[in-house]
């Protein structure tokens, strides 16, 4: 499966880029590539400048918090990431402005918990579910198929 691939392995494809072209050239490089299609840029302060540009023209923007890569638990960093999206929440709704916010869950759990959370869904559909894989995109499950 192409996100177990992207989960266990993107960090470390990443980590190798740094280690051989360095932080700043590794960064400009997704920066200048990829990295402006998914997204406003690396701080809160060039989402906000991103998000006024469009509130100028009458179009809304829901910012997204997406951190990815602890291999393991941290906490320390875990909470950090907590408080910046809080921050982020209170700049966005700033003077009791309306904002919108998506998150994505792993901002807030480890790759290694993904992956285990990944094997077991695998389990459950595939093994005792009996759901085939290339069948998952028509499937339809009631309860009751299990009376």
């Amino acid at each position: 499966m192409g996100t177990e691939f992207f989960i266990n392995q993107s960090l470390a494809i990443t980590n190798v880029f740094y280690k051989v072209f360095g932080i700043k050239f590794t960064n400009y490089f997704i920066n200048k590539s990829v990295g402006n299609l998914f997204t406003s840029g690396e701080s809160l302060q060039t989402l906000l400048d991103d998000m006024k540009v469009f509130e100028n023209k009458n179009i809304n923007c829901i910012s997204s918090y997406a951190v990815e890569g602890l291999p393991t638990y941290d906490k320390s960093k875990i909470e950090f990431f907590y408080q910046q999206m809080m921050t982020t929440i209170d700049s966005l709704t700033e003077s009791g402005k309306e904002g919108n916010f998506a998150f994505k869950f792993t901002g807030l759990i480890s790759t290694d918990i993904i992956t285990k959370l990944s094997t077991a869904q695998d389990f459950f559909l595939y093994d005792i579910l009996k759901i085939n894989s290339l069948e998952t995109s028509s499937c339809t499950i009631s309860f009751e198929d299990f009376d």
